[in-house]
C-alpha cells in the first residue's frame, strides 16, 4: 500500500512539473521584466510632468549595485549622462529648463564595479 500511495506521489509531481513547464507563458511579460532574479536592469515605470520638473521613477533589480545614472535624451539628439544618484534612491526630478517643445527621452543606468546595464526607455512631450 505504502509502495502505490509514493507511485502516485511521483507521478503528480512529475505531471505537475511537466505542467508548469509547458505553459507558453505563464507569468505575463511585465513580471519576467521586473521580477526576473537573473536580470540586474532596473524597470524604467513613470516619466510625467511635475509642476517645472520631470519626475523619473524606477524599479531596482539589482540589490548591490551603487549607483544609478540617468540618462537624457531631447528630440532626436544622442542621450547624455544628467546625474548620477545613490542606489537607496528611486525618482529623479529633472529640473532642466526647456525652452521649446521637446520630445525628451529617458533611460536609468544600474552601476556596480562587477556590472552595468541599462533600463528600458521612456518619453514624454514636453510644451512650455
Amino acid at each position: 500500500m505504502k509502495n502505490k500511495f509514493w507511485i502516485f506521489f511521483l507521478l503528480v509531481i512529475v505531471f505537475s512539473s511537466f505542467w508548469a513547464c509547458s505553459q507558453k507563458d505563464p507569468i505575463g511579460i511585465k513580471q519576467v521584466l521586473i521580477d526576473d532574479p537573473d536580470s540586474h536592469a532596473p524597470v524604467l515605470t513613470n516619466v510625467e510632468l511635475f509642476g517645472d520638473s520631470i519626475l523619473i521613477e524606477w524599479l531596482d533589480n539589482a540589490p548591490e549595485n551603487s549607483e544609478f545614472r540617468i540618462f537624457r535624451q531631447l528630440d532626436e539628439s544622442a542621450f547624455s549622462q544628467i546625474t548620477t544618484i545613490d542606489s537607496a534612491y528611486f525618482e529623479y526630478f529633472d529640473t532642466y529648463e526647456f525652452i521649446d517643445s521637446t520630445n525628451v527621452t529617458y533611460y536609468v543606468e544600474t552601476y556596480s564595479i562587477e556590472f552595468s546595464q541599462q533600463s528600458n526607455q521612456l518619453e514624454i512631450i514636453v510644451e512650455p
